[in-house]
């Protein structure tokens, strides 16, 4: 199954500013695939979002699921956004893992710096990108593996 999405996911400021929340569970079973990609969320100024997602999967599945966010639109600081990752394997945990962007201290040299785009990517199969780390004065892209059928892809810019 391929999933996609048609534009990006605008997390908005509640009227009265109370938090918005995604939660997406996805299940594959032995010997099945999944492409779940959807387009990043934005987290616009004044907005309090949270997403939760989580993936049970079989060992022999082949999956790929991508999640990203956007910091702001266009010439405006982000408001607070957390991305919270549940993996698990045959029902034991691999990921568990919660980031949380907001202007202040969060933006500083010591936690996001300037990036503005963020997307984490998680593989289960047999076919995994080889563990990587590059760093550069824009951009920093990290791969691990998680278990021998599982890695973790991260992309900051």
């Amino acid at each position: 199954v391929m999933v996609r999405s048609v534009a990006a996911a605008m997390a908005q400021p509640g009227p009265h500013g109370e938090h918005s929340e995604q939660a997406i569970e996805l299940v594959v079973a032995a010997g099945a695939c999944l492409d779940w990609q959807p387009q990043p969320a934005v987290s616009v100024m004044g907005s309090d979002h949270r997403v939760f997602a989580r993936l049970d999967a079989s060992s022999t599945s082949t999956v790929t699921m991508r999640e990203g966010v956007f910091l702001g639109r266009y010439g405006e600081p982000p408001g607070r956004f957390v991305l919270r990752e549940r993996v698990a394997l045959d029902g034991v945990a691999v990921l568990d893992h919660e980031t949380t962007f907001a202007t202040g201290a969060l933006m500083g040299p010591g936690a996001q710096g300037a990036a503005r785009t963020m997307t984490t990517e998680v593989y289960i199969g047999s076919r995994l990108p080889q563990p990587a780390a590059v760093v550069s004065d824009n951009c920093l892209h990290s791969t691990v593996h998680l278990s021998p059928v599982c890695a973790l892809a991260v992309s900051r810019a």
